[in-house]
């Protein structure tokens, strides 16, 4: 199933339209917000977050020592993102 339970009734599409409803997301969330479908679940999307330990934060230290500057110019990023948030994972 693709979507959340928003998407699977039309009725309930229509809400995203209402300016009563948008008016109230937007006093709680900002003007800027921005309607992001799901089926409730959270989901945890790196090793940090399952609690497994690579030795090298958020990749397994092949991909860290193997990459090119490009590559390791982004990758630099998200590690770093990564570790603040789980410190006890951070390339050792």
């Amino acid at each position: 199933m693709f979507g959340g339970p928003i998407e699977h009734r039309p009725h309930l599409c229509t809400l995203l339209d209402d300016a009563r409803i948008t008016g109230l997301c937007a006093g709680i969330l900002g003007e800027d917000f921005n309607y992001a479908s799901g089926d409730g679940n959270v989901g945890v999307h790196s090793p940090g977050g399952y609690k497994v330990d690579t030795g090298a934060g958020m990749y397994f230290p092949t991909i860290l020592d193997t990459a090119g500057p490009e590559r390791m110019r982004l990758l630099r990023q998200c590690a770093a993102i990564h570790d603040e948030l789980f410190p006890q994972y951070a390339r050792k």
